[in-house]
Formats: structure tokens, sequence, C-alpha cells
């Protein structure tokens, strides 16, 4: 007797699905007119059990009165996302877009996801800016340019000039100002804004040109901080736009606030987002303090922004 094989069992189990119930009629064991019945069905259940995929795209198509091919590709690519989402991916990285002052903005795993306490530093940017007026205004670290566009939403006559190290998170900044039809006024430039400033290159980059505002949100977490972190931004946000190099994490900020004088006007203002250390070490340093330096709460009242005034 040969072994039953289980692609035996899996077309018994769908004949014995597919078959009707056996009605009472004399001499017949199956009900009238399906002579071809028992043939189709024993064809039919050596075909593949329908996947998951396919068997959703009918129930959705059923439902949203979709047409089947459409549904069959929405259903896999949200099959995909449901799988991403369950190894703990962010939500928004899952859907390639976070909302940030009141728009969305592209995201992907190259830049870091926009929080909504940065949202203060777009509000004391905007606070510095005479709508009646030009500006310009530089962004180092752009990532994916929340901060730079969300600005140039709320002000006609800004241009932006933005910093941003990695050409992947670059170029999503650049894909945000043309979705939002800034990108005439946005301008994106890949470099190393710490190595350019230490070696004092960044000034012929961008031509000499002086700026009325400078904004930063800048990768401050300390070393030891890195290994609290959740799970979710450990692994799928970049390190390059979370991890503060240096002792304390504080090498960017010393540096850039340092090196100020040569970018901005005199009189004008540096903006930078901060957490408790860098604002304990804003308050400790002399040579901020003479910059003119205040501190500012964010929504929820924590110290978030430190503000020095040049020159």
């Amino acid at each position: 007797m040969s072994e039953l094989r289980f692609s035996d069992f899996k077309a018994a189990l769908k004949f014995l699905i597919a078959v009707p119930s056996p009605v009472a009629i004399s001499g017949n064991l199956f009900p009238p007119n399906k002579k071809n019945m028992i043939k189709k069905i024993i064809i039919s259940s050596l075909k593949p059990i329908p996947s998951i995929e396919f068997s959703m795209s009918r129930i959705f198509s059923h439902v949203f009165r979709i047409k089947k091919e459409s549904i069959f590709i929405t259903i896999s690519n949200l099959i995909q996302l449901v799988k991403r989402s369950i190894r703990g991916e962010p939500t928004q990285l899952v859907l390639g877009y976070q909302t940030f002052y009141e728009h969305e903005f592209l995201i992907n795993e190259n830049c870091l996801i926009p929080r909504w306490e940065t949202e203060s530093l777009v509000d004391l940017a905007l606070a510095h800016l005479s709508k009646k007026k030009t500006y310009k205004v530089l962004d180092i670290g752009s990532g994916s340019g929340d901060i730079g566009i969300s600005i140039l939403m709320k002000h006609p006559f800004l241009k932006v000039v933005a910093l941003e190290k990695s050409f992947f998170a670059a170029n999503i900044s650049l894909l945000n100002g043309k979705k939002h039809e800034v990108d005439k006024r946005y301008k994106v430039v890949v470099c190393d804004a710490i190595t350019y400033l230490l070696t004092n290159k960044l000034k012929n980059i961008l031509n000499g040109k002086r700026y009325d505002l400078l904004l930063s949100n800048p990768p401050y977490i300390q070393c030891e901080d890195m290994k609290k972190l959740v799970l979710s931004v450990k692994k799928f946000e970049p390190k390059l736009a979370l991890y503060g190099i240096g002792s304390l994490g504080l090498k960017f900020q010393e540096t850039v606030i340092m090196k100020l004088v040569c970018l901005l006007q005199p009189t004008k203002k540096f903006l930078m987002e901060a957490d408790i250390l860098q604002i304990v070490f804003f308050r400790r340093n002399s040579r901020i303090r003479e910059g003119r330096g205040n501190i500012f709460f964010d929504l929820v009242k924590n110290p978030r922004i430190i503000e020095v005034t040049v020159g």
C-alpha cells in the first residue's frame, strides 16, 4: 500500500469541504445533476490552497466593491506593512511619513523621525522673523527638512540653506521641499558641518554669506544613554542623527556655538534644540554666557531650546 502524502491529504480535505452534504434520494449518494461534479472537484483539489493575500483580496473586493486586481496589490502591501510593524519598526517609518507642524513629511530609515517637541524650535524661529522682511536662514543637520521647510511654508520672503551630512537624508529633504512647493527657496548642501567648521571651510562653501538666523536640532544623545533608548529607536533610526560625539555628547554644540560669528550677521541669533545636559553645559560655559544666551521651554515645560545672540 502506498504511503499517504501530505498533498493527498490536502486534496482530500478540499474534496470534503467542497462536496455538498448527501441527500436521501434512492440510488443517489450525491444530489442529482452532479454527474461531473466529482471529477471537477478532484481536479480543482490538486491546485494549491489560495494564499492569505488572495483570500483577503476577495473579501476586500466584495466589501468595498473594488476591482480584484487593485485589491490584491493593496492586500499584499498591507501584509508587508503589518510584518514590518510586528518586527518593532516605528509606525512612521512603516507608513513613510510623519506629521510635523500640521504637515506631512516624507521620511525613511536615513533620517530622524520628526518629534513634536521640535515644533517649539519652529515656533521660536518664527517669532524672530517679521513676515514683511526678507531673511536668510541656515539649518544645520536638516534631516528630513522638517524645521526649515515648516518655516518656509509660514514665511513668504524667507530663504533657507540646509546642511546635511547624509546624502540620503538630504535627498529626502529635497523631496519634501518639492512636496510642499518651497523648493525654489530651499537649498540643500551635503557636507559635514563639524569638520568644515573646524577647518574654516564652511564659510567658503557658503560663498562667504552671513545669515540672519541659524537653526539646529543636532545629535545630542550620550554614549551611555544610547543603551537606554527604546528598541524601535536604536534599531531603526540612524545613529548619525542620534549620537552626540565626544564627552557628554557636546562636541557638536561646542564647535558650532564657538564658530557662529563667521556665519551670522551681527546681533543675529542661533537656536538649537538640546536636552538637560546641554542646558547645564550652556549655563556653565562662560564663553556662551558672554554671547548673551537664553533658554526656552517646550510645550510640556521642559527646557528645550538654547538661544545665543551673536555679537
